[in-house]
């Protein structure tokens, strides 16, 4: 079984560190990863997505994908893309601190209020590992040991002093995606067909 994932969002809101930490993570929870990470001119303010396909086995998709199973939406400005590759059954989860939850009507909408979270438990920087957590939490597409390994590889050595503030942002998320799968809202990654 494959699962296909995009996320999306403006340059320096850590789309490119968080699809690093949720292929790592697969890793280290023994899946296979396939991983195309694409951004803009500009690094800040740009357009910024990233396409991940994760497997329990070896990957028969390239991560170019026509239609993704999750779509993760850190801002508005550039989501249609993202959207056109949603279906009935895909699930979206948007950070609803900035992105009105109504702009997709294609999928399940998860709304995760990542910025506001991450600015009450860590710091705003940490919006994108909020939002892996909640995406592990609820999914359990990713293990919380598997999160903790890949923010451990992911994270650059001359950002080594924002591994507690992610690692406190990765807690809150997962654990606020632990609610929405105890309130079965959202479907489990690998358990489904």
């Amino acid at each position: 079984m494959e699962r296909s994932l995009m996320a999306t969002g403006i340059g320096g809101q850590g789309i490119q560190l968080a699809a690093q930490v949720i292929a790592r993570a697969a890793i280290a929870d023994g899946r296979q990863v396939m991983m195309f990470g694409n951004y803009g001119g500009m690094m800040r303010g740009g357009n910024t997505d990233a396409t991940l396909v994760i497997g329990e086995g070896p990957i028969d998709t390239p991560p170019v994908i026509a239609e993704c199973w999750l779509g993760v939406a850190m801002h508005h400005e550039h989501l249609a893309p993202l959207v056109a590759k949603l279906t009935p059954t895909s699930v979206l989860f948007v950070n609803s601190s900035v992105v009105d939850a109504a702009v997709a009507t294609a999928a399940s909408v998860v709304p995760v209020a990542a910025t506001d979270l991450a600015v009450e438990v860590a710091a705003l920087v940490s919006a994108s590992m909020v939002m892996v957590g909640a995406v592990a939490g609820a999914t359990g597409l990713l293990s919380r040991r598997g999160l903790e390994a890949g923010l451990a590889e992911a994270l650059p050595s001359y950002r080594t002093a924002h591994h507690e503030i992610n690692t406190t942002a990765l807690d809150a998320g997962f654990a606020t995606g632990e609610a929405l799968r105890a309130d079965h809202s959202v479907p489990c990654a690998w358990e489904m067909g």
